[in-house]
């Protein structure tokens, strides 16, 4: 992939941003769209990653799949120091558009969406998207068994034989939105890994050059991790990174995977990616794992363009071996 593109991304929230594919001729009129590409590339992008970091992604997604729309999903170090709540509430617009567009979609070989998944960072949203359109539809069913709704009571109605033959009731008004990410694959690069006090400073002093700078940034972030340790065990709560690491082994849609790692990573352990691997496996979950040697956390791109985008063509395609 050596063509140089530029894509420009607009703003949806100052979390999430969107590019639209470029229709040759009439823009209202656009060309039917190419049944082996994905309409949709979800990114969820690493903690702390900039846009000039992620431009090499888009771009090459944007030379890879040209008819596809890409959804870039950044992810801020303060989205792990807030609620779920409010990290939630900042992934709304993602939802809205996959309610908008994808409302009737299953996840599986006929699903039009790619999604694409960076360290930590990138899997926390991830989870917190998948929350979003679970929790909806729960609560949707709920309203809908409700006994005085009234969409209960005339498929209660029929059932006892009082309304028309053949009729049926849907479980959910058109336009509600999917009850999972309907993907058709799935990409992890540099992740899930599992929560440490190591990989925690490390992932939060990253942005810091200097020694001066991080040495005091590692002291503070080692005490925060240190509280938020105390506060788990205190609560009996789950640490948010090993939920993350369990929920995505399991409760993800039943598609292909790639996980795209490496030994060389200093933040996410290969060790950690080969077990969720396993786990993933048990479930009955198609997997093809992309080892690169040498190459750092987020960077193993750098190990070969052709491998890496070759390895992301191919689980769209459904070739996992």
């Amino acid at each position: 992939m050596s063509q140089q593109v530029k894509m420009r991304l607009m703003e949806v929230s100052p979390m999430c941003f969107l590019a639209e594919p470029i229709h040759q001729g009439d823009p209202e009129v656009p060309p039917p769209h190419p049944v082996e590409e994905p309409e949709l590339v979800i990114l969820f992008g690493w903690m702390g990653a900039s846009h000039v970091h992620l431009q090499k992604y888009t771009d090459a997604y944007r030379l890879l799949f040209p008819a596809a729309s890409i959804m870039l999903i950044r992810s801020s170090p303060n989205a792990f120091l807030r609620s779920s709540a409010h990290a939630r509430a900042a992934l709304r617009p993602a939802h809205a558009l996959l309610a908008a567009r994808y409302h009737s979609v299953a996840p599986g070989p006929s699903s039009p969406i790619l999604v694409h998944t960076f360290s930590n960072g990138g899997s926390i949203n991830l989870q917190h998207l998948v929350h979003i359109l679970i929790n909806i539809f729960v609560r949707l069913l709920a309203n809908l068994l409700a006994p005085q709704n009234t969409i209960f009571k005339e498929g209660a109605a029929k059932a006892k034989g009082t309304g028309k033959k053949g009729e049926t009731t849907p479980l959910a008004p058109t336009g509600t939105g999917p009850e999972v990410l309907p993907a058709r694959a799935f990409v992890f690069d540099s992740c899930p890994g599992k929560a440490s006090l190591s990989k925690a400073v490390a992932a939060f002093t990253a942005p810091y050059k200097s020694a001066w700078a991080k040495i005091p940034a590692s002291l503070i972030v080692g005490a925060l991790y240190c509280m938020s340790k105390a506060w788990y065990f205190v609560t009996r709560q789950t640490n948010p990174i090993d939920s993350m690491y369990s929920h995505l082994a399991t409760s993800l849609a039943p598609v292909p995977r790639l996980y795209i790692y490496g030994p060389n990573d200093q933040l996410i352990p290969s060790v950690d990616i080969e077990e969720h691997v396993a786990e993933v496996k048990s479930t009955g979950v198609e997997v093809r794992m992309e080892r690169f040697e040498g190459t750092q956390h987020v960077a193993h791109l750098r190990g070969g363009s052709d491998r890496y985008w070759g390895a992301v063509k191919d689980i769209w395609l459904g070739r996992t071996a």
